[in-house]
């Protein structure tokens, strides 16, 4: 349907493909002078006309055999979902398909989402590292009405359905759990006791930084802008790049750390990372998760009266929502002698004017 091509005397390559809805033949600059690019381009192109003529065709003429997987096929390519977040969205409509059985689109009622709830409330699974069976959490039942939600909205405004069926489950605000100053004291003295150089030094940095486990394994030296003193974090969660400044202690250990001329600062793979922590985990006789360190190193930030907006953005949350609800915590006496110090005795009530006759 679309094909890549470079016109005579021209180093720029064009796509030309034809619209079978305008039943027109068109060509559009591909702004690259590769062709393998180019060729990508026009591949992009063809996918998406044959979505378009998919969807046209079944709002022309409903295909009442269309069922939930056939379905999301369709939405991931028109949404251009990743196959990470494609998985959570079957494993939520197989959940459905087990509750309500598997049939066409049409058919679901709100009565499918009642027999979706008493599946959810029902269905237990294993922790990791543990054989005993458990109740779903609550938020992992909000999670999968969430993807069905938005799954469901896109059907009906596609025309796919009348109605969206899914109500979704609110999640349950969970209190940040950290670690404490001593124990973190002990933890980092143990990481230089029992780990090799390099594994302690990115541990660190997890917490010094923040890191996310992805965003700190995919860094490289190109990230640290050490003349500037900016460190840019590959922010794959919201897929963009964020900027946190090189605080004292960052910039500290930064210098510290052995890091290599260019590229990724590390070969470590997650699970070899993991690793290291469950070893000190064990030596130590505590059960802190990796990921706490990016939960304290937030949290101490909030209780040393860092400014909300700045948490917001050192931390590289989407929502400051996030930043206010799970680490912002309102001291009434604190609160209380911040505004009485701005307080100036000088400052009087304006007096109000009243008319005279």
């Amino acid at each position: 349907m679309a094909f890549a091509y470079k016109p005579p005397h021209s180093k720029m390559w064009r796509i030309k493909y034809y619209d079978p809805l305008t039943k027109k033949s068109l060509s559009i600059s591909a702004r690259t002078r590769d062709k393998k690019e180019a060729e990508r381009i026009a591949k992009d192109l063809t996918a998406k006309h044959r979505l378009k003529i998919r969807i046209n065709n079944f709002i022309q003429n409903p295909n009442r055999t269309l069922k939930l997987k056939e379905a999301l096929d369709l939405y991931t390519v028109a949404r251009n979902i990743k196959p990470k977040t494609k998985q959570a969205y079957t494993i939520a409509i197989d959940h459905l398909i087990s509750a309500a059985t598997d049939k066409p689109l049409y058919k679901f009622t709100k009565s499918d989402m009642m027999l979706l709830f008493q599946r959810l409330n029902s269905v237990t699974t294993k922790r990791r590292g543990n054989d005993k069976e458990i109740p779903i959490s609550i938020n992992t039942k909000a999670n999968y009405t969430r993807h069905l939600f938005s799954f469901f909205k896109w059907l009906k405004e596609q025309d796919y359905i009348q109605e969206n069926i899914i109500s979704k489950i609110k999640p349950e605000k969970k209190s940040v759990e950290i670690i404490s100053n001593e124990d973190l004291k002990i933890i980092f003295k143990a990481l230089e006791d029992h780990t090799e150089k390099r594994n302690q030094d990115l541990i660190k940095l997890k917490y010094y930084a923040a890191y996310r486990a992805e965003e700190l394994l995919k860094a490289t030296v190109e990230d640290f802008d050490f003349k500037n003193e900016i460190v840019r974090i590959k922010n794959f969660k919201g897929n963009r790049i964020d900027e946190i400044p090189m605080v004292a202690d960052l910039l500290a250990h930064l210098k510290k750390m052995d890091l290599p001329k260019s590229g990724r600062i590390s070969n470590l793979k997650y699970m070899g990372l993991r690793s290291c922590w469950q070893r000190v985990m064990e030596t130590l006789g505590m059960k802190y998760h990796l990921h706490q360190l990016r939960k304290t190193r937030g949290t101490l930030l909030a209780n040393k009266g860092v400014n909300p907006l700045f948490l917001h953005k050192f931390m590289r949350h989407e929502n400051i929502k996030t930043t206010m609800d799970y680490y912002i915590r309102v001291d009434m006496k604190m609160m209380a002698d911040d505004i009485n110090g701005k307080l100036t005795s000088n400052l009087t009530p304006i007096s109000s004017q009243t008319k005279q006759d």
